[in-house]
């Protein structure tokens, strides 16, 4: 009815290539703004303009990974998506308020509040305010969709990057069932999830899901013999559909998901043999800020940490939604209405010792938002059809950081030996007790209104034209409140400078924005379209609202704090081919970011500690190919392949941060101790240039009720630089290049009512990072990482049920 480059990297590949032999059935598309809705033999449907379409024939991008695939692979968060989509990654950080998505190596590394991230994530056709939003459980799932280069034109909010599209799966108005499953692994990895279905009375249904993951931590602090980075989420999520047979349809959605971790600990990856974090002030009396066993360990293997604070995650993300679809004749109206909370808590022990440098770093969220959208859908089979529609959007989030400590290894190395501080060149004296700190009080409320439309023209059977328009008002306010908390010491707090004065701003800002999108697709034969789009993006104006936030001196605080608007202007080309048991998708593009919105460090003066700050980074250039095979070879067998290249590059960046190592080193521009450079021309962080996922599955008859299967999926990704560095200085942050193989056999029952299995996430034990930067507190050389579960193997079996 309706539709709602390096050698290195060269051997990885070849290696991947030559050592999965089969791979999953779903065929990774290229789509920019659609939904797969079915999938039969080898013809995928699609909604690229909210309409039922064959994907071969829709001239934009996608990769798609259905629910079943998750399933029998044991994937259960957001992040294993990185397993199936080439090109995807994830920007880690110590806290859900700095993570999240990147795609074609491109995304926002920003801890402020008042910055839009780059990729967006969307829920049943709900924008996500934040991307910590995003980063939630993938449980009884339809499909995901990765959407590659900028989105918005039809997504609601504009994601300048990308875009995550989720869609779970609706009510039965027929029958009743029941699907559940239970998987357990090492580290008393749980997971048990069930969902109930089926009809309430004529043309009403519903759908109940719940769902409890457990693991333990796999990083040890040797203080108290914990585990930490462990997990623990569960939620509910209920739905109701109504649909009357002939031109009504409703669907009401409602969720809750709880999240309680000892998250972000970030292990100490490497020390210099001269680190102020190895030394003792005084031998025999004053210990070093390290425990002995921890610099003994430092590697990129390591997994203990030696603690005094603590390190938490406490998330609440609830909301529900209303969708109509109203078909006037042969046109549908539709309209989705949603109101979401999240409510999010961390702590991170920031110096990663006994010591209380900086003990106390909480941070919090208190996120309300608001959305509506209304589209008037016309009939596809005419020479002119188009969707047009608004959408409103509002969200207030308020935030609340706390930190507290010496922030000086060497004063807290003194002071908690009971050693009073004398600060040369002053009157000032830390004595014993006296501990520096500072709270800022955020609010960011965000307002945005757009109309759009998007319609096609068939010239003739074969050539069509395409043109869409967006326009976007933006409205940003925000205030900031920064105060020394109670029990702060204020002679310590002036020691330590301009970033812990008081502060407060009272700022906001609006924009109007016409975003474009122009093509053209051309039939070269039966199944077979070129295509060439030109679109362009936005992402809107934001403040910098971080904690160490400095406005200098004959600067008002709107210019100081006000971060322009991020445009990104896309050019593709790409053909499409399906024949038989074979399908193909090669796209190539160029996609330019101007005033690219990024992150940066500086020592602003009047400052004694460096600051992170949000500012323009002048032009971001990402240009490459994505390249796509699907086949069927025989009965029971199905590969498919995803290849993505993409060369990330600053083509203008004036004002990045100066890594330690450079600091460290002569006859460059960051030599003593400068805290930015030119960083223009350098390729862009965490974005590495080649990325190979295969996914298949091979299933064979045992006996007349039983089949067996093997499921297969690998990953591989080439060297990948996690923080810029001066041209000519070998990079401490780089990550070789590595390959990821994630497996699963199994018996199910023919007819699909249950079945076991056997997986291995990782089966090969490879070690790999999310992450590597410079230590706080430490000197050139001293590193840290973040480090995740799936860099060792994980060995379980998993069980369902489907009635």
């Amino acid at each position: 009815m309706r539709v709602q480059g390096r050698c290195r990297s060269a051997r990885l590949l070849a290696g991947t290539i030559l050592g999965a032999a089969i791979a999953s059935p779903v065929y990774a598309q290229e789509n920019t703004d659609e939904e797969v809705v079915a999938q039969s033999d080898n013809v995928i449907i699609v909604t690229a303009q909210k309409r039922e379409e064959r994907l071969v024939e829709v001239p934009v991008s996608i990769a798609v990974t259905d629910g079943e695939t998750l399933n029998a692979l044991g994937f259960s968060e957001a992040t294993d998506l990185q397993f199936t989509s080439p090109g995807l990654g994830l920007g880690d950080s110590n806290t859900p308020r700095g993570a999240g998505f990147r795609v074609r190596g491109v995304g926002t590394a920003i801890f402020a509040d008042g910055v839009e991230q780059s990729v967006g994530s969307v829920v049943d056709g709900v924008p996500l305010a934040r991307a910590g939003q995003g980063l939630a459980d993938l449980i009884d799932i339809e499909r995901v969709e990765v959407l590659r280069g900028p989105q918005g034109m039809l997504f609601g909010r504009n994601a300048s990057a990308g875009l995550i599209n989720i869609i779970t799966k609706r009510p039965d108005l027929e029958d009743f069932g029941v699907e559940a499953r239970v998987s357990y692994g090492e580290d008393n990895d749980f997971q048990a999830s069930a969902a109930l279905t089926g009809p309430i009375a004529e043309n009403l249904g519903f759908r109940l899901t719940g769902y409890y993951n457990s693991r333990d931590g796999f990083i040890t602090d040797i203080q108290t013999g914990d585990d930490l980075n462990d997990r623990e989420e569960y939620g509910i999520r209920g739905s109701l559909l109504f649909d009357n047979g002939s031109d009504l349809e409703v669907i009401v959605r409602a969720d809750y998901i709880r999240r309680d971790n000892q998250a972000s600990v970030f292990p100490i990856r490497a020390l210099a043999p001269d680190s102020p974090l190895v030394t003792s002030p005084i031998p025999g009396l004053i210990p070093p800020v390290l425990d002995p066993e921890i610099i003994a360990a430092a590697d990129p293997e390591i997994d203990i940490v030696s603690i005094s604070g603590e390190f938490f995650n406490e998330v609440e993300d609830y909301g529900g939604s209303v969708e109509i679809n109203y078909d006037i004749g042969e046109f549908t109206l539709t309209s989705i209405t949603a109101y979401r909370e999240w409510l999010q808590i961390d702590n991170n022990d920031a110096d990663n010792s006994t010591f209380n440098i900086l003990d106390v770093n909480v941070g919090s969220n208190n996120l309300d938002q608001f959305s509506q959208e209304i589209r008037l859908t016309s009939p596809a089979d005419q020479p002119f059809s188009f969707v047009i529609g608004g959408f409103y959007y509002e969200s207030t989030n308020s935030n609340e950081v706390v930190q507290t400590g010496s922030f000086v290894p060497l004063f807290s190395q003194f002071l908690e030996n009971g050693i009073p501080v004398p600060i040369p060149g002053t009157p000032f004296v830390l004595n014993p007790g006296d501990i520096g700190g500072r709270a800022v009080d955020i609010e960011v409320s965000v307002r945005d209104i757009a109309i759009f439309g998007q319609a096609e023209y068939d010239l003739t059977d074969s050539f069509t034209l395409i043109a869409g328009g967006r326009y976007t008002w933006t409205e940003v306010e925000a205030t900031l409140d920064r105060f020394a908390p109670a029990g702060t010491s204020p002679i310590f707090n002036a020691v330590l400078g301009a970033p812990f004065a008081p502060l407060a701003y009272d700022l906001e800002t609006d924009d109007g924005n016409l975003s474009f999108r122009f093509g053209a697709r051309y039939e070269l034969a039966q199944d077979v379209n070129f295509f060439a789009t030109v679109s362009r993006g936005y992402k809107g104006p934001g403040f910098d609202t971080q904690v160490d936030f400095i406005i200098p001196d004959g600067v008002s605080p709107l210019e100081a704090a006000l971060v322009a608007p991020e445009i990104p202007t896309n050019y593709e080309v790409g053909i499409k081919a399906a024949r038989g048991a074979f399908n193909a998708s090669l796209v190539l593009f160029r996609t330019e970011f101007d005033d690219f919105q990024a992150q940066v460090f500086e020592t602003p003066p009047g400052a004694t500690l460096g600051s992170f700050g949000v500012t323009n980074a002048g032009e971001l250039v990402t240009q490459g190919f994505e390249l796509e095979l699907g086949v069927l070879p025989t009965d029971g067998l199905s590969f498919s392949a995803g290849l993505a290249y993409a060369d990330t590059e600053f083509d203008e960046f004036v004002g990045a941060a100066c890594p330690r190592v450079a600091q460290a080193l002569p006859d460059n521009p960051c030599s003593g101790g400068a805290s930015s450079f030119d960083a223009s021309g350098l390729q862009a962080t965490n974005a590495p240039q080649l990325s190979l996922t295969l996914n298949g599955r091979y299933d064979q008859p045992i006996t007349d009720n039983f089949n067996g299967f093997l499921q297969v999926n690998s990953l591989t990704r080439s060297d990948n630089n996690f923080t810029l560095v001066p041209a000519g200085i070998a990079s401490p942050y780089e990550q070789d290049g590595f390959t990821i193989v994630n497996a699963s056999i199994g018996v199910e029952q023919a007819d699909g009512l249950y079945g076991v299995s056997v997986f291995a996430n990782n089966l090969f034990d490879t070690n790999f990072v999310t992450a590597i930067f410079d230590l706080p507190f430490g000197g050139a050389g001293d590193l840290g990482q973040f480090v995740t579960r799936d860099a060792e193997r994980l060995i379980g079996v998993q069980a369902f049920v489907a009635f």
